[in-house]
């Protein structure tokens, strides 16, 4: 109960009765009832089924969101899975009529044929959902991932960059990786290569950059920014569709190189 309204039936009781005593113990009844009310409401909300698309501000574009996202994750592969398409409409059809089905796989279409960038995505995610609640769209686009059979190395990157963009929690993002993502064996045999290769491997990522190994955070940071305007997909758009593909490619290399040399220097 609003402290305001406590103290309007008070200072109502005190009036009409001349009695404090009796008053508080008013305002004591009525504020079990209220905590009654409250709690009704509370368990009946727990018992509902909390889906992604359900956003903290209720609008009808709330989702479109979630398409942006998932049109980036399916654009990391060269190939556009069928069933990664399919359980798009599955996941709509459960939560929406036809009509709003239709519109929003006619805008996954429409995405898929674009270079787009994940924060658009993540601007409407953000407006619309409050951060507590993100990993929910992170576990979407996992399972989105994993509808072709496997999460790849370059699709867990993507939702790696979606949900640091989110500022999804990362001991949420640790947790939901362990579950979907699984190393193939050539991605084992990189990482368990002997050290001298792993330093080769880290000078090629500091190459990616432009930089050397003796370069400082900062130097780091501001190269990495630098690249990813240069070969950022919303400065490709009016290019050629094989310079377009070349500048995805090189913004794609760019962020694992970034996340590589993050992982070697143990910056979070």
């Amino acid at each position: 109960m609003h402290p305001t309204i406590k103290w309007f039936f008070f200072i109502v009781c005190v009036t009409t009765t001349h009695n404090p005593v009796l008053s508080m113990i008013v305002l004591v009844v009525f504020y079990l009832i209220q905590l009654s009310f409250d709690s009704s409401i509370n368990n009946d909300e727990g018992n509902t089924e909390k889906e992604y698309y359900r956003p903290e501000r209720n609008n009808e574009h709330a989702d479109i969101g979630l398409i942006y996202l998932a049109a980036y994750v399916m654009q990391i592969e060269s190939i556009i899975h069928h069933n990664q398409v399919m359980y798009i409409k599955k996941f709509l059809s459960r939560n929406f009529d036809e009509e709003h089905v239709n519109s929003r796989m006619n805008l996954l279409n429409r995405l898929l044929h674009m270079n787009i960038s994940y924060e658009d995505g993540c601007r409407r995610i953000m407006y619309y959902y409050e951060i507590e609640n993100r990993y929910k769209i992170i576990d979407f686009l996992f399972s989105l991932a994993a509808s072709d059979g496997r999460v790849s190395y370059y699709e867990m990157s993507a939702i790696r960059r979606i949900a640091q963009t989110l500022y999804v929690d990362e001991n949420q993002f640790e947790r939901l990786k362990k579950i979907y993502y699984k190393e193939n064996e050539s991605e084992r045999r990189q990482r368990e290569r002997p050290t001298t290769f792993t330093f080769t491997s880290i000078e090629t990522h500091y190459s990616k950059l432009g930089l050397s190994k003796e370069a400082s955070i900062d130097d780091l940071k501001s190269s990495y920014r630098k690249l990813v305007l240069k070969y950022h997909p919303d400065k490709w758009i009016s290019a050629s569709k094989v310079d377009q593909e070349k500048a995805k490619q090189q913004f794609i290399q760019i962020q694992e190189a970034y996340d590589k040399i993050k992982e070697h220097k143990g910056i979070k």
